[in-house]
């Protein structure tokens, strides 16, 4: 069942086939409780954009969010004879307990999406143990192969999709500075491949950089095209000049060639001053709808 709920999506799986001693106690309370979630959600995440301040009192005063298994803790503490709570917010310290209980609200909302839809869903990061706690590719490329996509890949597909239509790239680069951002990211790259196979991709950021240093799994390519490391500024102008037409060596990229990954780099190239770099620019993106 999929339920819109202005800025947030709550899903909660079909569970008709499903028999009620198999459900999780977090769905069970979610389910009980629906029609406060539904009600406080979208003000919720408003208060943690920082768009609805006033809110705070109304949150501090813990009788406006439903609360579930994630506020379990914070009641004990709360319950016993201690001072713990005022030590951690103090006595004017209503904003800041009203987003810690916004944040346990947001994060009962998660472990619902995350017991009942997809299982490698989290607010910050997504199948992280995937790429983390494997040296190999196999658990990834698992995932990205199933038959069946994950709700966060419908999503993902839903939004490239739309940026495929308004901008009409010819080459797209994917930053990938975490392993909780590196399933999200092929699959980002998976949807352009089958919806423009002609885009070229690029690949790079800080887990690349770290992680990817000897790579030899030909399988990546079957989603991106190049794999630049460190600093990224040359490296990519680099591809693009080779796409051009305009050089015949890659700086610092790995590629397939002949389906094996090889590894290219012109050493009378070197990477750009600070200086002439600048800052970086975070034009285009939402940042007012972060939590």
């Amino acid at each position: 069942m999929f339920h819109e709920v202005g800025m947030a999506r709550l899903v909660v799986l079909n569970y008709e086939a499903v028999e009620d001693s198999e459900l999780p106690d977090s769905i069970y309370h979610f389910l009980d409780n629906f029609d406060d979630y539904y009600r406080c959600v979208d003000s919720a995440v408003s208060f943690l954009q920082g768009k609805d301040p006033s809110l705070a009192l109304r949150i501090a005063s813990r009788k406006f969010l439903p609360e579930g298994p994630q506020f379990a803790v914070f009641s004990q503490i709360e319950n016993s004879q201690d001072e713990s709570l005022n030590k951690a917010f103090g006595t004017l310290g209503v904003q800041d307990k009203a987003k810690y209980l916004a944040t346990l609200f947001i994060n009962d909302i998660a472990k619902v999406i995350t017991e009942g839809v997809d299982p490698y869903f989290e607010v910050s990061r997504y199948a992280e143990r995937l790429a983390s706690s494997n040296s190999q590719f196999d658990d990834l490329y698992a995932v990205l192969q199933a038959e069946e996509a994950t709700y966060t890949e419908v999503i993902i597909e839903q939004f490239i999709a739309q940026y495929l239509a308004d901008e009409q790239p010819d080459v797209i680069g994917i930053s990938v500075p975490f392993p909780g951002n590196m399933l999200g990211a092929l699959q980002a790259a998976k949807t352009c491949k089958k919806i423009a196979p002609q885009i070229k991709i690029i690949l790079g950021g800080g887990f690349i950089n770290t992680e990817l240093r000897s790579l030899k799994e030909a399988r990546l390519f079957e989603f991106v095209d190049y794999i630049c490391l460190d600093d990224g500024e040359r490296p990519l102008l680099s591809v693009l000049e080779y796409l051009q037409g305009q050089r015949t060596e890659l700086f610092r990229t790995y590629t397939l060639d002949a389906g094996q990954v090889v590894f290219k780099t012109d050493t009378k190239q070197h990477d750009f001053s600070q200086k002439v770099v600048g800052c970086p620019s975070y034009e285009g993106l939402s940042l007012d709808s972060y939590l």
